[in-house]
């Protein structure tokens, strides 16, 4: 009987215990609930953040990071001039760090977003520090929520959520699909999100807020391989980029004059003079482009110039559809909603609009591309939207959640805000989201 009691006692206090945790979550979440919330949208090439308040991203830089070198010779002459030397960081970051190339200062350049995930999570720390100097924040005051991309890895985003709670300590995280937050940046419940950002290529299709696992897909290829094939081809006139500042300024020169061709076959054998076109670089030089405009955007809808095995963006939408219930095709393919930087090429939505109707002659007039007016900022804007929805409390992680559960609890979280559901949770589950607070 005294060891029946015992045990009815203590169950008792688990119960209480348990109790007592969900109300401080309940009061913290409340409690938070007027704080800021910041969104980010973390890119191969640039990264956005800002306060889901704000109609737009108020921090947008490029995701690189600028180590000053102190072994080369050029080093060592600038070494003589306490000037030079005083004018260089250790580290930059952004367009501080491009600045500084173009001064001409001796650094190393990395990237530590590739292909959507980071890699280099000591430089993407100088990253994030620079978001928040920026926004005039401290990250302990603020709840944050990522956008992160379909099958990133579970190692990358566990990575985030432990850095921002463990190295920034914020008060909350909360990730959501980056397909989901295009697609409602737009206005819509239902269609298929093409992401073509710059080292990564993304579909998602959703159906009433649901995105369908088995129709997402990605290619690790995006924007970049427009630039590495334009490099080429301008190589074979005679211009050279080989540096991390060259590259940045091809990059550029990309942006400004590449463009996708109706028919490529055709465009070939018009006159040359129809697409040739100047452009000013940075340091004052001018480059003439011709067909490398749309010979180098070509290898997006057609891999095998390039000898790669990728599918064709065409295709990739075409087939993702295809992966989806027949019933939703039409509805499915009537929203193909763009969003990345490099969607914003000249011709782009046209000629996908165009392949992709070949793939299905029984809905011909069905396929509707939709080009939102600021692709480049259209997963920020969806996640703002999504955070500032009063039933979106739930899906954040306390940090009592992740010192009890550690990063790994970042992983039912996000599968229930991909999936759009909430609701109770035993406490006993691999990863549940909280429960909503009860009014």
């Amino acid at each position: 009987q005294f060891l029946y009691f015992i045990g009815v006692k203590t169950r008792a206090q688990a119960c209480v215990q348990r109790l007592a945790r969900c109300s401080l979550r309940i009061y913290a979440a409340r409690r938070m609930s007027a704080q800021d919330v910041i969104a980010f949208d973390i890119g191969s090439r640039t990264i956005k953040c800002g306060a889901v308040s704000e109609a737009a991203p108020t921090v947008s830089m490029p995701a690189i990071v600028g180590h000053r070198s102190t072994s080369s010779a050029k080093s060592k002459l600038l070494k003589k001039s306490a000037a030079a030397e005083s004018d260089a960081p250790a580290v930059t970051t952004g367009d501080a760090a491009i600045a500084q190339l173009r001064l001409g200062t001796p650094m190393s350049v990395t990237y530590p977003v590739a292909h959507g995930a980071v890699t280099k999570w000591d430089d993407m720390e100088h990253l994030f520090n620079a978001c928040f100097t920026e926004l005039l924040r401290a990250p302990n005051e603020l709840s944050v929520v990522l956008a992160v991309p379909p099958f990133n890895p579970h190692e990358a985003t566990e990575r985030l959520v432990q850095t921002m709670f463990e190295s920034f300590e914020v008060e909350r995280v909360a990730t959501v699909p980056q397909g989901l937050c295009a697609l409602y940046a737009s206005g819509r419940t239902t269609g298929v999100v093409l992401d073509v950002g710059h080292g990564l290529t993304t579909v998602t299709p959703v159906y009433d807020s649901y995105p369908i696992d088995r129709g997402m897909d990605r290619i690790n290829s995006g924007g970049a391989d427009v630039t590495e094939h334009m490099r080429r081809l301008l190589y074979e006139r005679g211009l050279s980029f080989s540096t991390p500042l060259d590259m940045e300024n091809l990059a550029e020169l990309k942006e400004a004059t590449a463009m996708v061709a109706d028919d490529y076959e055709k465009a070939l054998a018009a006159p040359e003079a129809e697409y040739e076109t100047e452009h000013r670089l940075p340091d004052g030089s001018t480059v003439t482009v011709g067909r490398e405009r749309f010979r180098a955007a070509e290898v997006l809808f057609n891999p095998t110039i390039v000898h790669s095995e990728n599918k064709g963006l065409s295709a990739f939408v075409a087939e993702a559809i295809k992966n989806c219930s027949i019933d939703t095709r039409r509805a499915l393919s009537g929203s193909i909603v763009l969003t990345g930087g490099t969607t914003q090429m000249p011709g782009f939505a046209r000629r996908l609009q165009d392949e992709v109707e070949r793939h299905f002659p029984g809905m011909f007039g069905s396929v509707h591309v939709l080009e939102p007016h600021d692709r480049v900022a259209n997963v920020w804007a969806g996640a703002a939207v999504l955070a500032n929805m009063p039933t979106f409390e739930p899906y954040f992680i306390t940090r009592d959640v992740y010192d009890e559960q550690g990063p790994e609890v970042v992983h039912g979280y996000y599968n229930h805000a991909a999936a759009g559901t909430g609701g109770d949770a035993d406490e006993d589950d691999e990863a549940p989201p909280p429960p909503p607070p009860d009014d």
